[in-house]
């Protein structure tokens, strides 16, 4: 983050913290607009890297495909969980059984 973002993202959380301490509506106002001021600074500098990352395409193709990887992953699905005897199941099938079982007996009509 460049200085004016850091200082930005202080002055949010302190407008925030008043308002917490106050209930006040000013600081409140106030706390939404240093947060808006700094949602739309961070989402410029976004943009005016994936700019420059395209600009520089056919000179420097290794970091636009290090930042595409890195925008595409893919997150990993549902963890182990744990069976009625109380040993962990890694099995996809045997995951989607446990939490069918579970929603059908959580949800009715």
């Amino acid at each position: 983050m460049t200085r004016e973002a850091i200082t930005k993202h202080k002055k949010k959380q302190q407008a925030w913290k008043r308002y917490q301490l106050t209930g006040d509506r000013m600081y409140y106002i106030r706390a939404t607009t240093d947060k808006n001021e700094f949602t739309t600074l961070t989402r410029n500098w976004c943009r005016n890297f994936e700019w420059k990352l395209t600009g520089s395409l056919n000179d420097n193709t290794t970091d636009f495909w290090r930042y595409c990887k890195y925008k595409l992953k893919n997150k990993t699905g549902r963890g182990d969980i744990e069976k009625k005897d109380g040993s962990l199941t890694g099995d996809d099938h045997e995951k989607a059984k446990i939490l069918k079982k579970y929603f059908t007996s959580v949800l009715t009509k």
